[in-house]
C-alpha cells in the first residue's frame, strides 16, 4: 500500500471507529436524568419532568419524547404535554458560557419552534406559534394563576434582563 494512501486512510477509519464507537457507548440513560434533574431545578419543587425516550443526532441535537411536565405525586394531572421536542444546542455559544438552543416543540396538531438565546446580561426568546393549544401550557395556569384557553398562532419575542 501506497503511504501517500496510508496518511489519508489511517485518519479516516480511526475517525469513522470514533464516531461509531461513541455513539454505541455514550451513556445516553445517563444524559437523560442529568437533563431531567436541570430542568426540574429550573422549574422549581412541586413540578416533575418525565421523557420516555431521548435520542442523540451529532454533532448537538436532542430529541425527546412524551415530554411531560406535571405535579409531583400526582401522575394524572400534567401540566404540560408535548409528543415530541426537539434541542439543537449551538456548542461554541456554550464555551464562552452562554446558551443558545433551538427548540422545536410538537403535539398532534399545535407546533411551538423558536430560539433561546440566554447570555450574561439578557435572555431572549424568540418563537412562532401553530394551533399552539393554550391547554398545553397548564404550568402557567398553575404556577402563575393565569387562566388560559383556546389556541394561538403568531410569533412571540420575548427579553427580560438578568440584573
Amino acid at each position: 500500500m501506497p503511504t501517500s494512501l496510508k496518511i489519508i486512510l489511517y485518519p479516516l477509519v480511526s475517525l469513522f471507529f470514533l464516531l461509531v464507537f461513541s455513539l454505541l457507548l455514550f451513556p445516553f440513560d445517563s444524559l437523560k436524568e442529568r437533563l431531567i434533574q436541570e430542568v426540574q431545578k429550573g422549574i422549581g419543587d412541586p413540578y416533575e419532568l418525565s421523557v420516555q425516550t431521548l435520542s442523540y443526532f451529532p454533532p448537538a441535537s436532542v430529541t425527546l419524547k412524551g415530554v411531560v411536565i406535571g405535579i409531583r405525586g400526582e401522575e394524572e394531572k400534567s401540566l404540560i404535554k408535548f409528543e415530541k421536542v426537539k434541542l439543537v444546542f449551538h456548542p461554541l455559544a456554550l464555551l464562552w458560557g452562554d446558551v443558545n438552543v433551538r427548540f422545536d416543540l410538537r403535539d398532534k396538531k399545535s407546533r411551538l419552534s423558536g430560539d433561546l438565546e440566554s447570555g450574561r446580561e439578557a435572555i431572549k426568546v424568540r418563537s412562532e406559534l401553530e394551533h399552539l393549544d393554550l391547554a398545553l401550557l397548564g404550568l402557567v395556569t398553575s404556577r402563575w394563576k393565569i387562566s388560559l384557553q383556546g389556541s394561538a398562532s403568531g410569533t412571540v419575542d420575548l427579553e427580560w434582563f438578568k440584573d
